[in-house]
């Protein structure tokens, strides 16, 4: 028996395997890729990793290559950890390839976590099926694939962490085991999401509070207290496994006035209901969509909600919040009274859609389950079949146009663009250097001091390499880049003080001629060298950041916990079992 649900098991992991390659395959075949939105962004930082494992650097603190080389720290407070497959694919194929193949095995990955996850809430491989291929093809979530990567990452967690949630206080056995379960689903789950996207992070908390809120004014409030061990046990748990970024934010974020993406919600991107709506219903592949088919479970799926339907509650209830979630993310919201509240961490609105997206997601596999089984009475092979002809049908018809501009465009000329702010541009792997000359229009200068942001020209002069001595621009400067370190060769006609353009972090050091020395923070919040320091007139200065022995000593502490929790894992399914 065992064996027979590993053999069925199998066959679909091979079937996913296949839907992420054969859906990679047509775009790695034009070799060439649309680059907008925080493409770049991303870009630059699998960039940054590439050529540092290429010189031997397994970790990235700070960006010398790319971000304009201004040691920006977007690897320290930005987690990254999921970009390695990205930057680790360049070593054997062109940049296009890797980028696609990354994404491919990001679509298996999301593919598997949304199967097992629904395979273990519902005991039903069919609705399993259709759920996965349903949550992770659908337009919003595309959307993400071709442009926002952070979210992208995070939404595949997302059925582990909501699976994790309904374990700890949904569900109906209540043995320790179960429970043990839960704190490990719940832990793993939250731990992920916080590697890939904190923003996400946020929405997802908020999420939880506004289900126990609901669920604990529904009369449960007992039941929902009851689990506070638990819930304190996940957050230890989640804190270890989180151990070396959340070392980074409390000893080189928190109080050292650093900046983070804009917060408040960005009203103009704020679009009604009626629009998301008829892009939906349109399957474009935007930020105001979520697909056709969960638009019409939105607008159709009450009308199926039966009596006679099994956990037809607990499934009006995933239906609701889908609504809701639809809701905020669009202008029906009174978004402007929460623009600089607490809601505006999450800064667009939009990204509630990739919630509603997953609670329609499951209403929809539900209801497509009970048709197929038991109005059409087809066979499991049968409505497989149909299930991977519709997925098919449903992600090529919004692709499509990308497809097209990606066959029929002419690769950008960058020699041409005047502007030094990247745009919209498509990709080959003949220019694809050269889009890191440009500056990034969405998180170039994220994670600066509040120093360097406050006056424009200080962002500026960094951004563009300006070195000042005694507050005069200097040009005979040279520069060496190497992983977490900037080397700067340095000639003047005295010693004076020296401004240099990489930012000043926590643990950034400066060595002269290979002398460690001391540093102040300028004006513009960059490294400052004093005179004293600088006593020849040729002099070479090494600015690097290290984060100390206890950082290494946070990563020894999750790599156990995550070692811990693989033989905890065995153990409780021996128990399970």
């Amino acid at each position: 028996m065992h064996s027979s649900v590993k053999s069925k098991d199998t066959i679909y992991i091979l079937l996913f395997i296949l839907i992420s390659i054969l859906f990679v395959f047509p775009f790695i075949h034009t070799g060439r890729l649309v680059a907008d939105v925080d493409w770049l962004f991303h870009a630059s930082r699998a960039e940054q990793i590439y050529l540092n494992l290429r010189r031997g650097a397994w970790l990235s603190f700070i960006a010398t290559n790319t971000f304009q080389h201004t040691g920006s720290g977007s690897f320290l407070f930005y987690p990254y950890i999921f970009i390695y497959p990205w930057a680790l694919f360049r070593f054997f194929t062109n940049p296009i390839t890797a980028f696609y193949l990354w994404k491919a095995l990001l679509t298996f990955l999301s593919l598997c976590i949304s199967f097992y996850c629904m395979k273990a809430f519902s005991k039903n491989r069919l609705m399993s099926l259709l759920f996965a291929v349903t949550y992770v093809f659908n337009t919003y979530r595309l959307y993400l694939g071709f442009y926002v990567f952070g979210e992208y990452i995070a939404s595949t967690f997302l059925p582990l962490v909501f699976y994790g949630f309904y374990l700890m206080f949904f569900s109906p056995n209540t043995k320790k085991e179960n429970q043990d379960k839960a704190v490990l689903v719940l832990s793993i789950g939250m731990s992920l999401l916080i590697y890939s996207h904190l923003v996400s992070v946020v929405i997802t908390l908020e999420a939880f509070m506004l289900i126990l809120l609901i669920y604990s004014l529904a009369g449960n409030l007992g039941k929902a207290l009851s689990q506070w061990k638990n819930v304190v046990k996940s957050i230890i748990l989640t804190f270890l496994l989180c151990l070396p970024l959340c070392y980074m934010f409390i000893f080189d974020y928190i109080g050292k006035n650093i900046t983070s993406t804009k917060l408040g919600i960005m009203l103009n991107l704020v679009q009604p209901l009626s629009l998301i709506i008829n892009s939906s219903i349109d399957n474009l592949i935007n930020a105001n969509s979520i697909g056709i088919f969960l638009i019409f479970t939105f607008m159709f799926s009450w009308l199926f909600w039966g009596e006679k339907q099994d956990q037809s509650k607990l499934y009006m209830c995933i239906y609701l919040l889908g609504v809701f979630f639809l809701l905020i993310a669009s202008a029906s919201f009174p978004w402007y009274l929460f623009n600089h509240g607490a809601l505006g961490v999450i800064q667009i609105p939009y990204r509630y859609l990739e919630f509603s997206a997953f609670f329609f997601s499951i209403i929809f596999a539900k209801l497509c389950t009970t048709f197929l089984t038991e109005k059409l009475n087809l066979t499991i092979a049968c409505a497989t079949a149909l299930v991977l002809a519709v997925t098919i049908f449903s992600y090529w018809v919004p692709v499509k146009d990308i497809y097209t501009e990606l066959k029929t465009s002419v690769p950008t000329q960058f020699s041409q663009i005047k502007s030094r702010k990247f745009s919209r541009s498509i990709l080959d792997k003949f220019n694809y250097d050269h889009q890191f000359d440009y500056i990034i229009p969405w998180g170039e200068t994220d994670y600066f001091p509040e120093k360097s942001i406050t006056n424009p020209r200080n962002s500026g002069s960094i951004v563009r390499g300006n070195v000042y001595s005694n507050g005069k621009k200097i040009k005979t400067v040279k520069t060496k880049y190497l992983p977490n370190v900037i080397v700067y060769d340095v000639s003047q006609a005295k010693s004076r003080d020296l401004d240099l353009p990489c930012i000043a972090y926590h643990h950034t050091y400066v060595k002269v001629d290979g002398k460690l020395v001391n540093y102040k923070e300028s004006d513009r919040g960059t490294v400052l060298i004093s005179h004293n320091v600088i006593k020849k007139n040729l002099s070479r200065i090494e600015v690097g950041f290290n984060p100390g022995i206890f950082y290494y000593l946070c990563i020894a502490i999750t790599i156990s916990t995550w070692i811990v929790i693989i033989i905890w894992d065995v153990r409780i399914k021996e128990q399970i079992r």
